[in-house]
């Protein structure tokens, strides 16, 4: 029974851990895909060939001598496991990062200097390495085989694959030599990836990625093509959602049993894939020609580069290796989903050099660099005659909107003319009218508010005063309710401006204050000049104080100062 997630974490990062429980916590993980599941698998019977204990501990799978194992040329058998560890490792890499494990360290043995006690394990980089080594589309063509051999071959199979498969099955097969797209590509195609519009079936593309390097460019093909009567037939025909409607099984017997002895002839210059032979040292690594269907995508593009000369960055893009937009931006005058079909059909057609060329397009990988630089030169002087064409069309089209206004001024008649000055007559008077308008709003607006301040300025007793002039008036020592007027306030008044300091004291005398409470008033008043309390503000608070009587009770200061200090009062009228 597989562990749970906590009980395999603790496992790992204590160490203890086997190979055995990550592999059965990974088959029974709902996150990860069948496929994956299958590789994963397949390690319990690969550690057998190995010669590994499936019970060892899993973070002593990151030894040389142990990972070099899963390397086709470190395996007893010859077998690349790389990939099986790689998918077991993927497979775990959610639960490591979620709980750090990959961060943990260990003591080197017999040192104090620590390592990572979980480093990568496959992939590029690591001693177990990828999955790629060896493979077929990795070896390169070692001679042409020509395009005239290439069409024999097919041309004898493809009537007896038709006979003994079906036309389903001959149909891909005669696809996959026309585009050498991956079989495994072609074979998931769907009826949905194909579209036709007027005389155009189109088959969709699949892009290249970051991640994913596989890729398929998109194809349109003439409805009366042989290629488009083919997607055609079989998009029509296929009673499944597949486009052709048959089976991997089918393809790849059929292939072995009718392409396979036919390509053997050629084997001098087919690609070399390495296989495993049994011999009295035990099984060793040896080459042998590949006539499988994978040695078309091999095939294909050696015809192109080296019997038509196509160049090898079209010859990325026909393979799928580069996406439209890198074509297009590359080759002057391409139209990839057209023109790659046509150069799959008759590469002959681009040697002959109307291949992506049309009427205003020209392919320059058909021109030398002279050429080239012959092209640019006039392209300039296009430019520039284009440009001037451009302006001279321009002037010539202001010259005629001129033109016509001034015919059209002409041909008014003097009622018109009387008329129009009419209109503008009225139209002064209306503007007129409104501004007058909006100035008598604006002043009756202004009255207003002079108003509104006169009445919120009259102030009738010392509640009425503000926090503000109360505060500036206690920092001089005045505060009302009871006078206080210390020498430093007195001192102020030799510094005040003599006019505002007998206006103010003028001013508070009318009001009926007494002579000193005046004198002081006028003095402050005087001081405002070089201080924030303005002379205005001394006399509202001496309106404040007019008409008093003495009353220690009163809720007016002064009246109350009457009652304390009757000496500063004596001059007072009744």
């Amino acid at each position: 029974m597989a562990l749970t997630e906590i009980e395999l974490v603790e496992k790992l990062k204590a160490g203890t851990a086997t190979v055995e429980e990550a592999i059965d916590f990974a088959k029974a993980s709902p996150t990860i895909n069948e496929p994956a599941k299958k590789r994963i698998g397949a390690l319990v019977s690969g550690f057998k060939k190995m010669g590994l204990d499936i019970t060892m501990p899993y973070k002593d799978l990151k030894n040389d001598d142990v990972s070099r194992l899963f390397t086709k040329a470190g395996s007893p058998d010859k077998a690349n496991r790389a990939p099986n560890l790689q998918a077991l490792e993927n497979g775990l890499q959610k639960l490591f990062n979620e709980y750090g494990i990959s961060g943990i360290m260990e003591k080197v043995p017999g040192s104090d200097i620590e390592r990572s006690m979980y480093p990568k394990l496959a992939g590029a980089g690591t001693t177990a390495g990828t999955q790629r080594t060896g493979m077929a589309g990795e070896r390169p063509m070692r001679g042409l085989l020509a395009m005239e051999d290439f069409t024999k071959i097919y041309a004898e199979a493809i009537p007896m694959i038709e006979s003994e498969y079906g036309q389903a099955t001959a149909d891909l097969i005669r696809y996959h030599a026309t585009t050498s797209n991956r079989p495994s590509q072609l074979q998931k195609l769907t009826k949905s990836d194909v579209t036709v519009s007027g005389n155009t079936i189109t088959v969709a593309g699949k892009k290249v990625t970051k991640t994913d390097k596989k890729g398929r460019p998109s194809l349109s093909f003439d409805l009366d093509s042989a290629t488009g009567q083919l997607l055609k037939r079989n998009l029509d025909s296929s009673k499944s959602n597949f486009l052709f409607d048959t089976t991997d099984a089918k393809f790849n017997e059929a292939f072995a049993k009718h392409i396979t002895p036919r390509l053997e002839p050629f084997s001098d210059v087919l690609p070399l894939a390495e296989i495993k032979v049994e011999g009295p040292d035990g099984i060793q690594l040896s080459e042998k020609p590949v006539t499988s269907p994978s040695a078309v995508r091999s095939i294909v593009p050696k015809i192109m580069l080296d019997q038509y000369n196509v160049p090898e960055g079209l010859v990325q893009g026909v393979m799928g290796h580069v996406n439209d937009s890198i074509l297009r931006k590359n080759y002057a005058g391409l139209a990839p989903s057209t023109d790659i079909p046509k150069l799959l059909e008759n590469p002959s057609s681009f040697a002959v050099g109307d291949f992506g060329t049309t009427a205003k397009n020209i392919n320059l990988d058909l021109l030398s660099e002279e050429d080239k630089a012959v092209l640019i030169e006039e392209q300039k002087k296009t430019l520039q005659a284009e440009e001037k064409a451009r302006q001279a069309t321009a002037s010539a089209t202001v010259e005629e909107q001129q033109a016509r206004a001034i015919k059209a001024k002409a041909a008014v008649t003097p009622e018109e003319i009387e008329a129009a000055a009419q209109v503008d007559e009225k139209l002064v008077e209306a503007n007129e009218l409104k501004r007058i308008q909006e100035n008598a709003v604006r002043q009756a607006t202004r009255e207003k508010v002079k108003a509104k301040k006169a009445e919120a300025d009259a102030i009738t007793s010392t509640d009425d005063l503000s926090d503000s002039l109360k505060s500036k008036m206690a920092k001089f020592g005045i505060r009302l309710g009871k006078v206080v007027v210390p020498p430093a306030t007195l001192a102020l008044s030799t510094l005040a401006a003599k006019e505002t300091k007998a206006d103010v004291t003028r001013e508070l005398k009318e009001l009926g204050l007494p002579g000193p409470v005046s004198e002081v008033g006028g003095a402050v008043a005087g001081a405002t000049e070089y201080l924030p309390i303005p002379p205005s503000d001394v006399i509202a608070a001496g309106k404040s104080m007019a008409s008093p009587v003495a009353d220690p009770g009163s809720a007016r200061p002064i009246e109350r100062m009457m009652a304390d200090q009757p000496e500063l009062f004596e001059d007072m009228k009744p």
